[in-house]
């Protein structure tokens, strides 16, 4: 298998496009959509991040080290016993001698799981607690390290399978199961190259395993798999978005073709708004509906970051439009290139989000941040100028009649503040 441009096995949600940015007159960083710089997505998965992402999902908590730590799952010698046939407490006795894997904790990894070239399926979230408990305790036997030449085309494969997923900052994690008893396991970290993005193999391991004890157990959680329904994103999907530390957030006012950033001047208002840009924000969006931006209007824009890993920094840009309507654009900022790693779209009520918005800025939520730990300041970060995907700039706009109403505190002149950097 020839991995000079890495293929990328799977995805996580969506089909991650490439955002080739371009200077407007207007000074603005446009997006347009390609799919000649990242991952090529799998027919396995259709992202992400899931990214991704990411599913789901992308972005994965403490991953990269515990391959070293050889953890030996032998918490399942009783592998041939369908779950199906177990109860609560026998799962648990089955995984509580050794409840991380040696990929690390699924627990607190954003990861998906695929059928491979079966059609890509979302899963609840208990589903995907109880596969994540699966994995933990599975026994993956002894790793061998292998050759890239080693690993099979997973584009080429035709038997039955499994793929996971799942990303940390600019590495990503695969490992496919096949049924002649091998687990591939493959981390890719992106090289850009100027508009480019390359993702050579850093690390390739292979398990020998019992393949029907896998396929059985995981045939008996996905078969019990109820949808979750409703609105509301899923908790995969929640964790997804807050995963690694939270470092900043900022919205700005976007209508006419400008751009004002919201800075409150009181200190307990500024934590106030950022402490809803991290946590409570999210818990408006909901699923994507029948919206899209073309009969919206864009109006506001919340960008917020986190640090993803030790040396790179995760940037959300959402695009609020007039009808609810919201894009997410994603980028792992390095010390040398912004790397993007998907785009996704939700539903938000813009009146609740408006309301919730001049609440805070009217000082109604100030008593309610909590305390800062001793020590630690929140980094500045420069407002970011990008357009979301597929976001043509208009000219001569029409003023809004209740503008100064839906937002009550914004400065003059946006304030000019360091640019964030990765750590």
């Amino acid at each position: 298998m020839k991995h000079s441009k890495n293929i990328k096995f799977f995805s996580a949600k969506q089909d991650i496009k490439t955002e080739e940015n371009r200077t407007n007159e207007d000074g603005y960083i446009e997006v347009a959509s390609g799919t000649d710089r990242v991952r090529p997505a799998n027919n396995v998965l259709r992202m992400i991040s899931s990214v991704a992402a990411a599913a789901v999902l992308f972005t994965a908590i403490g991953a990269t080290g515990y391959l070293m730590k050889r953890n030996k799952a032998d918490s399942m010698k009783n592998s041939d016993t369908s779950l199906t046939e177990a109860t609560e407490s026998d799962l648990t006795m089955l995984i509580s001698d050794n409840p991380v894997s040696p990929f690390g904790d699924f627990n607190q990894l954003v990861f998906s799981l695929s059928v491979l070239n079966q059609p890509y399926k979302e899963y609840s979230d208990d589903t995907c607690n109880k596969l994540a408990a699966f994995l933990n305790g599975f026994n993956w036997g002894e790793e061998t390290a292998i050759a890239e030449y080693d690993i099979p085309d997973i584009d080429e494969y035709e038997g039955e399978g499994y793929g996971i997923f799942w990303k940390k900052g600019d590495a990503y994690f695969d490992i496919f199961i096949t049924e002649d008893g091998k687990a591939y396991y493959m981390k890719t970290k992106c090289d850009p190259d100027g508009g480019s993005f390359y993702y050579p193999v850093t690390e390739s391991f292979a398990f020998n395993i019992d393949y029907n004890s896998f396929d059985n157990g995981i045939k008996d959680i996905l078969q019990q798999d109820v949808p979750d329904k409703g609105e509301k994103l899923s908790q995969m999907e929640i964790k997804r978005l807050s995963e690694g530390e939270f470092r900043n957030a900022y919205v700005n006012y976007e209508m006419n073709s400008e751009s004002e950033t919201i800075t409150p001047e009181n200190p307990e208002t500024q934590a106030a708004l950022s402490n809803f840009l991290e946590k409570d924000f999210l818990a408006m969006l909901k699923k994507e509906g029948t919206a899209n931006y073309q009969d919206g209007e864009l109006m506001y824009m919340v960008v917020r970051f986190f640090k993803s890993s030790d040396t790179t920094v995760r940037r959300e840009s959402f695009f609020i439009y007039t009808n609810g309507f919201v894009n997410l654009c994603s980028y792992e900022l390095t010390d040398k290139d912004e790397i993007p790693t998907g785009t996704w779209n939700y539903n938000i009520d813009t009146s609740e989000f408006e309301t919730r918005l001049n609440d805070i800025l009217a000082g109604k939520y100030d008593e309610a941040v909590p305390e800062k730990k001793d020590g630690k300041k929140q980094d500045n970060v420069q407002p970011t100028t990008e357009k979301p995907v597929n976001q043509e700039t208009t000219e001569n706009q029409t003023e809004s009649e209740n503008r100064d109403e839906k937002v009550t505190t914004k400065p003059a002149d946006p304030p000019v503040v360091p640019e964030v950097t990765a750590p």
